[in-house]
Parts: C-alpha cells; structure tokens; sequence
C-alpha cells in the first residue's frame, strides 16, 4: 500500500529533494515580471523563448549583485546563481538568487536595436524629414487612451497654459497587440478630419514590453507621413521608443508634450505688451525726426528769408506732427483696449461660468453614457444567453450523457487511434459521471 502524503509533508519532500539532487546551479535568461515590494526583496521570472521560472533575491543577498540596483528592470539579460528550492506554502517551484551579473542584452532590447538601426537606415529619422510646431495654433489633438492618467495631465496642462484652445482627444490603446493599429488608425483621422493644428501622441511610463506598441515599425511611417506635425510624450524621461525619434518634437513625458504644444497665455500677453511698447518707442523715434527735419529746413529757409514760406511749412509740419500723434496715440489705446478685454475675459466669474457649462455638460454626457451602457449590456447578456443555449448543445458533456466515453493519455491528450498507445500503458477514461484510470492490456485496430 503507498504512503499517503498531507500537502505540507509532500512539499517538504518535494523541497529537500530538489535542494539535494541540484544544489547551486547557474541560469541565463531575461528578466520579466520584476515586483519591488516595501520589504526590499525583489521578486521577478527569468524566462527564454520557450520557458519559465520563478526567481526570489532577497534583501540580505544584494551584496552578490553586479548590476546597479537601480538598473535591475524587465527585458535585461542576466546570468544568475542560486539554489532550486520549493516555497511550501503555494507548492511553487522557485529558484533563490544569492548572485546576479549581466548576460548580454535582452531579447526585447535587442529588437528594438535592431529596428532602430533598419529605420535609421530608410532615412525615416532624419532632421530634414521634422516639421516646425504652430507657436499659436487654433486646436490641439491628442492620441491617447482614454482612461490614462497622461490624458489627465495633459488637459490639466493645456488648461493651465491657454484655457481658450480648444482640445480633441482621438482615444486609442496605448499597450499590447492592437495598440499600434489603433494608434495608425486615429493619427490617419486626425490628418484627415484637419481639426487641429499639432497632434500629442502620449502614454505614461511602463516597462519595454508596456511601450512596445510604440516601437512598431508600422506605427513609425504612420508618424512621418503625418502632415500634422507630432509631439511625441511617451512614458517617463528615461523611456525612450522608436516613436520618439520619428517625431517632429520629443518631450520627456505627457506634461512636457502639453507645455511644448502651446505658449502660456502670459507669455502671449507679455509680448503683446511688449510688442506695443516697441511701438510707442518707434513713434516717438519718428516725431523726434520730423521735428529736427522741420528744425533744419527752417534753419536753412532762415537764411534765405523766405519768412512766409517756413511759416506755411512750419504750420504744415506742426499739423502732420499733431496728427501723427492723435494716430499713434489712438492706436496704442486701441491696442491697451484689446488687452484689458483678454484680461476680462480671463477674469474668475467668466471661468466660473463656462465651468458651470462645462460640468453640466459632462453631466448629460455621463447620463447619455450610462444609457448607451446598460443598452449594451442588454444586448451582450441576450448575445450570451444564446451563445450559452448553443454551447451547452454543443457541449461534449452532453455526448458522455448518453453513454459515450473519452479516453486521455498521461499527457492529458486525447486518444483517437489504438496505435497512440502502447500495452501496458497508463490512460484515463472520462465518463459521465467520474474517471476510470486504466492500463492497457492489448490493442486492436478492429472495434
């Protein structure tokens, strides 16, 4: 009779013998799935193409590390040594890491090396191809999800900095396999609609894998194509995708991409204030010349004696000079007029009253939400429901209930022919009601 196991025993068992036949052993892979708890342990997978393993380094073993801390991320190759172990409470198998040194780079990194070095070489990089980003422009674009916390700082940033531009959000996944397709599909919108003048194609930080959309070589053409000009503002200032470099402007981050797109409406105005005072001094510069003009025809007629005539050009002068002056002077309050009505209209009550629109706005906007939400989610429930009618009657369960069996290999694969097993071999047989394990006694190729 076999000895009968409780869990925590069999795990122990299981734990001594892989420590025992394995001892010490050296691994290279690329590190993913890297978590960082408060503890200071540092818990990750070493993987290659086509396999995994849990991996744990705890906070007493960093002294074994030859990679910066800091530089420790997913998606760097890595040569670790440690012992094959077992963690008892979850019945996983895990190897702990008391060294970790660099192995080369990563698979992900060396892609991206790879496709950066095509696209450079098709000239899809290059200075020449940049356009120039609007200083004033009538509208900004955004591509970006929807639901992203880069969306909230980029409109709390546009806002912040000219209030009065309006702002289109083109929604789009910024992360997995359809990511770059929808990217493509709203930056073709965007060029073909002409709503805006600069486009910001941004997303927050994230790991090699978690930008890897915006490394499409698809996506990059799409970018230069653009005839709207693109800021690109993808992940924190340390992340760098191929989509950086085909853009006409790289910003650091989503906020930087907003501040670069349009100037602060203070700045606008302090250049306008400038601009009329530059005025005031050329005005002025040109009386100043009509004057001393005036001084030295009239010297020179004084030494002439023509007395009615510098009198009559005199007057003439003097009326041109006042009228000089009224026009230059009705300008400038023209202009100071124009200012204190931009000033009103950034007063505290106007923003007051458009935030009151604004919010009753997104209030029947969410209602309109909701009820296209729950009509949707009817209709997906009665989808379901029909879908479920079909499975069930298509279901193998059904079949097992009238009496039919299906026979499984220790693989769990299912078994079509007698020659997919041997004499003497250990199968499962699922019924309708339970399994019968069975070996084999003979084959026959006839029923």
């Amino acid at each position: 009779m076999s000895t009968t196991f409780s869990v925590s025993e069999l795990n122990r068992q299981v734990r001594s013998e892989l420590e025992l036949s394995f001892g010490d052993v050296w691994v290279e892979g690329e590190l993913s799935n890297l978590a960082r708890p408060a503890s200071g342990h540092l818990y990750f997978s070493l993987k290659d193409s086509s396999a995994q393993i849990s991996c744990a380094l705890f906070k007493g073993s960093r002294f074994g590390l030859k990679i910066p801390l800091a530089e420790i991320d997913n998606g760097i190759a890595v040569r670790a040594h440690g012992r094959v172990s077992l963690y008892e409470p979850r019945g996983n198998y895990q190897l702990i890491i008391d060294q970790l040194e660099p192995a080369g780079v990563g698979a992900l990194e060396q892609a991206f090396k790879a496709r950066q070095a095509q696209l450079a070489a098709e000239g899809l990089f290059a200075a020449e191809l940049k356009q120039a980003i609007p200083t004033h422009p009538r509208a900004i674009g955004i591509i970006t999800s929807a639901s992203g916390a880069a969306l909230h700082d980029a409109l709390t940033t546009l806002k912040r900095r000219h209030p009065f531009i309006p702002v289109i959000i083109y929604p789009s996944l910024v992360q997995g396999e359809r990511a770059a397709p929808q990217l493509m599909t709203q930056i073709e919108t965007a060029n073909r609609r002409q709503e805006c003048d600069t486009l910001l194609l941004i997303r927050g930080g994230g790991s090699l894998e978690d930008l890897w959309a915006f490394n499409d070589p698809d996506l990059v053409r799409a970018i230069v194509a653009s005839k709207l000009p693109i800021i690109s503002g993808v992940g924190h200032e340390i992340d760098v995708t191929l989509s950086d470099f085909a853009a006409d402007l790289r910003a650091p981050t989503p906020t930087a991409a907003a501040e670069q797109a349009i100037p602060a409406l203070a700045e606008t105005l302090a250049r306008q204030q400038q601009r009329l005072s530059h005025v005031n001094q050329r005005v002025q510069r040109i009386i100043s010349q009509y004057q001393q003009q005036v001084l030295h025809l009239g010297h020179r007629l004084s030494q002439q004696n023509p007395t009615r005539r510098v009198q009559q050009h005199s007057q003439r002068c003097d009326e041109l000079s006042a009228r000089l002056q009224r026009n230059m002077t009705t300008r400038l309050t023209q202009q100071r007029q124009r200012v204190a009505q931009i000033q009103s209209r950034l007063s505290l009550v106007p923003l007051h009253r458009r935030h009151q629109r604004e919010t009753q706005h997104i209030s029947e906007l969410q209602q309109r939400l909701q009820q296209g939400v729950v009509r949707e989610q009817q209709r997906h429930m009665s989808r379901l429901e029909r879908l479920a009618g079909n499975l069930n009657a298509l279901s193998p369960l059904n079949v097992l209930a009238r009496g039919y069996a299906m026979a499984f290999d220790e693989q769990r694969q299912m078994i079509r022919h007698s020659d997919d097993v041997g004499a003497g071999a250990r199968i499962h047989v699922r019924l309708n009601q339970g399994i019968l394990h069975c070996d084999v006694v003979r084959r026959s190729k006839k029923p």
